[in-house]
């Protein structure tokens, strides 16, 4: 749990998030469950993530099968998709959509905090094609005031095996694990691998 607060999730799901609750931590995070392109991370931390939490750009929506759907929050202001872990029958949509509001307004004011104090490792997977182009406009949203380390967490490749952590740049680096969770089953991860990749 001490090694899994030290880090905050920047996307692209909710998968790194997962990973530190199977590690007994619990951290708010603004982006901790949420999909979200390194794009819009960007354009997020260019603009300091405000009118973050308008009720009008809330979109809850079920997903899942049989008695135990879950909303899912649409944030359009910023392409945000999230889980909320609250399932039907839990709560009114108008009633999330407040809440949610409000959660989302107070997360943004922890994570601008967060970005400020440069203690925090941010960790952006990419299970889709993302070019080095596209990291290091990211790496530098991140450091505009203060410097922060972010690493870049890919699969694994001949000679950089799953644990292999490399530096790209003062502070930008590259970790490399064996696979990411499959889209249907976000809970199917490395957990040890992922571990080994904090530890280093």
């Amino acid at each position: 749990a001490e090694l899994m607060v030290r880090f905050e999730s920047l996307g692209d799901n909710c998968e790194f998030g997962l990973v530190q609750r199977a590690g007994d931590a619990e951290p708010l995070g603004l982006l901790r469950f949420s999909g979200s392109f390194s794009h819009d991370i960007v354009r997020g931390l260019d603009q300091e993530f405000e009118g973050i939490g308008e009720v009008e750009d809330i979109q809850p929506r079920l997903e899942g099968d049989g008695d135990r759907r879950e909303f899912m929050i649409r944030e359009r202001k910023y392409g945000l998709d999230y889980h909320t872990f609250i399932y039907e029958g839990e709560r009114s949509e108008d009633l999330l959509r407040h809440q949610e509001a409000t959660r989302l307004k107070f997360l943004r004011r922890k994570f601008l905090e967060d970005v400020a104090e440069g203690h925090k490792i941010f960790v952006f997977k990419s299970t889709v094609t993302t070019t080095e182009a596209e990291i290091l406009s990211l790496y530098l949203a991140l450091n505009k005031k203060t410097r922060n380390t972010m690493v870049w967490v890919v699969t694994e490749e001949p000679g950089k095996p799953s644990g292999t952590v490399e530096v790209l740049l003062n502070g930008l680096l590259k970790a490399y694990i064996s696979r990411f969770a499959p889209g249907e089953n976000a809970h199917d991860f490395v957990f040890e691998e992922w571990v080994k990749v904090c530890v280093h």
